[in-house]
């Protein structure tokens, strides 16, 4: 079992203070257990060597999510004392004690980010980041240099020949995390990455740039409407502006369940516009995301697309470039997501706005398992996502939560506390305002998985969120169906709101 402390750690954040990387070098923060960090290198073939690593445990209590991060402290890929080598792919996944896959009944990898400590951020440079309580991290920009991600979808960094992210030898990573466990008892697992590396000094190297819809966040999730018709999409964008000229050479894009694609575009260029899209690839029925239990969220894509070029998608300095994460707006989809990491290698031999593109891209699946016939291609909806009690060791299916229905009044308080909500079935009018108080020292937060109307609150706490309570009027009748998407079997709701 786990120390009061460790529990405490559970679903919030644990970020380092910022401290000189000499002193990061030497700890490993994580959230249970004992610690593991271990670096096995091949022998060089030619300039070219894998090194695997491995980080944890991540400890997750039953039938719950954790979200959290670890530092991995460098040189976890040793090297020559001034080295630098060249990142040219890169993997990850959970594996138990002796380093067996873990399978996705037992826990899954929903997603998890590396980040170059001490290195800028190229687009939150100017600002800081919100931690997973949405208060001000210690991190900002310029020390948090977002460089690789990847999730459901198994999402890999892959450069072109010639191209890699360059690596020093005093670097150091951290690595941020969400892990959920299907079990009913606490279990752990660990972080193992797979690292090809390139010395060839020759090599191109590439900036780093993340595109997301919900950026400089921890947790950059949003929820969709849900209420537009069968083939009805809810789109949202954003824009960056490149501040020098280059090529993307190699890119990617995380999504969650109900996603129809990532499009990569340049607004100001008619014609000419589309640069690159991310499409998920989703599994067959029989595919463990469909067939495990208790469902803790909707089933998010077993695939994404991802494309290199060695040509290079061409961007003047000055060019803005739009991100549109594009999900179905048939139903509600909670908590998602629309990210896109692209890797950018400066060229001033770039010099106008909207030129011609590659004609070399290769497009790839981040993970090959679930493509063509092996996959089902556009969202899956609608799916309904249940709420459960917990009986004995088991997560059981249940059309409401416990106890009798309680009318209640406009402005009425809900506490969450202990992992659980003071009221869990509720009637209220149409027009009226429900509020949730937030008392534990965990981390929680509301979120709706089915309804007339979508909205979710962020992740909330008493000791560091900037705020403790959260409110919602109810503008459409119907039933409600929440959780906390950190405890979903422990904390649910029902709210039925009469016309």
């Amino acid at each position: 079992m786990q120390s009061g402390d460790a529990k405490r750690a559970h679903g919030r954040r644990t970020w380092l203070a910022l401290i000189a990387p000499a002193a990061i070098a030497a700890i490993l923060l994580l959230p249970a257990g004992a610690s593991a960090n271990t670096t096995t290198c091949s022998d060089p073939v030619g300039t070219v060597r894998e090194c695997v690593m491995t980080v944890g445990p991540v400890g997750v209590d039953g039938f719950e999510a954790v979200q959290a991060q670890t530092f991995a402290p460098h040189p976890t890929i040793p090297g020559p004392a001034g080295s630098t080598e060249y990142v040219t792919h890169m993997s990850a996944d959970l594996v138990d004690n002796n380093g067996d896959p873990v399978p996705i009944s037992r826990m899954m990898l929903h997603h998890l980010v590396f980040a170059n400590l001490g290195k800028p951020d190229y687009t939150c440079h100017d600002q800081g980041f919100t931690d997973f309580a949405e208060s001000p991290s210690v991190f900002s920009g310029n020390n948090f240099q977002r460089f690789y991600a990847a999730g459901e979808e198994h999402g890999q960094m892959y450069m072109p020949d010639g191209y890699g992210y360059p690596l020093k030898d005093n670097d150091n990573w951290g690595v941020l995390y969400m892990v959920m466990n299907h079990k009913s008892v606490e279990d752990e697992a660990y972080i193992r990455y797979r690292v090809t590396l390139d010395s060839d000094q020759t090599t191109q190297p590439v900036k780093p740039y993340w595109l997301d819809v919900r950026d400089c966040r921890a947790d950059p999730v949003y929820t969709t409407k849900g209420d537009g018709g069968p083939d009805s999409s809810d789109v949202q964008t954003a824009d960056y502006t490149f501040p020098q000229s280059g090529r993307i050479v190699s890119g990617g894009g995380h999504t969650h369940g109900g996603a129809r694609e990532l499009d990569l575009t340049k607004p100001n260029c008619q014609g000419n516009d589309q640069l690159a899209t991310s499409v998920p690839t989703w599994g067959l029925p029989d595919h463990p995301y469909y067939t495990v239990r208790p469902i803790l969220h909707e089933p998010g894509p077993a695939s994404m697309s991802e494309f290199t070029t060695e040509q290079g998608i061409p961007v003047n300095a000055g060019e803005t470039l739009r991100l549109s994460s594009i999900y179905d707006n048939s139903q509600v989809h909670h908590r998602v997501m629309g990210i896109s990491i692209v890797y950018f290698a400066p060229d001033s031999g770039v010099t106008a706005n909207c030129e011609g593109l590659p004609t070399d891209t290769v497009h790839l699946n981040s993970d090959d398992s679930v493509a063509g016939a092996n996959g089902r291609a556009g969202p899956i909806v609608p799916y309904k996502i249940p709420l459960y009690k917990r009986v004995g060791d088991e997560a059981v299916k249940v059309k409401h939560p416990p106890g009798d229905p309680v009318k209640v009044k406009s402005g009425k308080t809900i506490t969450a506390n202990h992992e659980s909500f003071s009221l869990h079935n509720i009637v209220l009018k149409k027009g009226g305002t429900l509020n949730w108080d937030f008392q534990d020292i965990q981390l929680h937060n509301i979120t709706v998985v089915s309804g007339p109307d979508g909205f979710a609150s962020p992740n909330l706490d008493p000791v560091e969120s900037p705020f403790t309570t959260y409110s919602h009027k109810f503008k459409k009748p119907g039933t409600y169906n929440l959780f906390c998407a950190l405890h979903p079997v422990a904390m649910n709701e029902q709210i039925k709101i009469k016309r």
